[in-house]
């Protein structure tokens, strides 16, 4: 496990969807795991700070649900979309293609989301973990 799946609280995640329902449940359930700074939001703008995560809830990938992905990134911010038909390659190849770590159909269960969550964190830990490692041996070069 890494530092966001062993001190959730360390954590900020966002949760982005126009469903409300699905946006307050994916933060209730992040809260009641410890991840107390999970904030949802209903509008695709993503809010000055620096998140962990981003996590985008959506019906599939047009054109708002691209730009967002490619503004998190611009921004730094690790993005995986949960998208009601996540299980189409043309959605999942739209994720990859603006730049998220992730597709997947939308989790719909309290066990599922916060297992996703805490595989998406895991993941990006690895990442981040490899580029300063990367970093790290190209400084010594010099």
């Amino acid at each position: 496990m890494g530092i966001c799946t062993d001190e959730p609280q360390s954590c900020s995640i966002l949760i982005v969807d126009h469903h409300r329902y699905w946006c307050n449940f994916a933060v209730d359930t992040l809260h009641e795991a410890g991840f107390i700074k999970a904030i949802g939001s209903n509008n695709y703008e993503i809010p000055q700070g620096i998140f962990s995560l981003v996590l985008l809830g959506c019906d599939s990938i047009g054109d708002s649900e691209a730009d967002f992905i490619q503004d998190a990134r611009r921004q730094q911010h690790p993005i995986v979309v949960a998208a009601m038909e996540g299980h189409e390659s043309s959605i999942i190849r739209k994720g990859f293609v603006y730049g998220a770590l992730d597709v997947l159909a939308k989790p719909l269960g309290k066990n599922l989301l916060l297992q996703t969550t805490i595989e998406s964190l895991d993941y990006v830990e690895r990442i981040n973990y490899r580029k300063d490692k990367i970093m790290n041996s190209s400084n010594s070069l010099r």
